[in-house]
């Protein structure tokens, strides 16, 4: 059953018997499998005055169970909204929940696994800057929100905040999540002035499973890392443009500065590249040294500068 449709019922004319609903259609009196194997062989009734999924009766058949065909067949008429607004904002507070959850999760595998006597536990909320970043994409594809065919998409600068969760293995070496999050906006490039025009408001989060491999040992205040790891971007558009997930990596590095057994300051920069489209060009094999004609990927490559407070448990 698709989103937007109604959950009425109706007869498909004044003389005709037969009822239509959501991908149902049946006679009265008739059996119903369109439930598939689970329900076995099922009757269904509809009131003359059927409009809303109560109004389905459900008449047990050869093999059928008439609770657990009664509940399908409400779930079948299920009403969903088409408002566009409201969809955004359930996918919004959908997104938002995994976004918790995956945070929870993470603090409740490190800690699990922490020893708090030993200090093995990080939580480093930061804030700071993302720069732009952009991909080609095909001019023929449908229009990019009110936009006239468009070369590339770019995703803005903006505005980064989120937190870093680690978790040391050894001495100079952490286990590492990221999530970064930034409110920005999407520009097309039009293919006939090549100028950039907005396109549609986004919410970018990214999240990284990775490591961190520090320099100095733990006698030292001051102790600069490199890190690195793999994860996927979410992006949540608005102007009735797709959402999209698509893989993405980081690689960066920085330092840390401990003031105390269990406060630290840190500084953050990352090469962020997210998955944007494929196209055709000629790729060359590095290691025997022969071409061919492939799907190059392309990544909008974006940089991340942060900084933030260290808490240590």
């Amino acid at each position: 059953m698709l989103a937007g449709q109604s959950a009425q019922l109706f007869r498909s004319s004044s003389t005709s018997n037969v009822w239509k609903g959501l991908g149902i259609e049946c006679k009265r009196g008739e059996t119903f499998s369109a439930l598939g194997g689970l329900l076995g062989r099922t009757t269904i009734y509809f009131r003359l005055d059927g409009r809303a999924a109560n109004n389905v009766f459900v008449h047990q058949g050869a093999y059928g169970n008439h609770r657990a065909a009664r509940s399908a067949v409400r779930r079948e008429l299920k009403f969903h909204s088409n408002d566009r607004f409201v969809q955004k904002k359930r996918e919004e507070r959908e997104m938002m929940n995994r976004s918790i959850y995956i945070l929870c999760f993470a603090m409740l595998f490190f800690a699990g696994t922490s020893t708090p006597a030993q200090q093995k536990f990080e939580v480093s909320p930061f804030v700071g800057y993302e720069t732009s970043g952009s991909y080609p994409v095909n001019p023929f594809n449908p229009p990019v929100g009110n936009l006239p065919p468009v070369s590339s998409l770019r995703v803005n600068d903006a505005l980064a905040f989120g937190t870093f969760l680690n978790y040391n293995l050894t001495e100079n070496t952490q286990l590492e999540f990221m999530w970064n999050r930034n409110n920005t906006s999407y520009s097309g490039q039009s293919i006939l002035t090549g100028q950039y025009h907005k396109a549609f408001d986004t919410t970018v989060d990214q999240f990284q499973f990775g490591a961190l491999y520090m320099f100095l040992n733990s006698e030292h205040r001051l102790r600069p890392y490199i890190a690195g790891g793999l994860g996927f971007t979410h992006d949540s558009n608005g102007g009735g443009t797709p959402n999209r997930t698509e893989f993405g990596f980081n690689i960066g590095g920085g330092v840390k500065y401990y003031v105390s057994r269990h406060v630290g300051l840190r500084g953050d920069v990352r090469w962020l590249p997210t998955y944007g489209s494929s196209t055709n060009g000629l790729y060359c094999d590095p290691f025997y040294g022969f071409c061919y004609n492939a799907q190059l990927p392309n990544y909008l490559n974006r940089g991340s500068f942060t900084g933030g407070i260290i808490f240590r448990f």
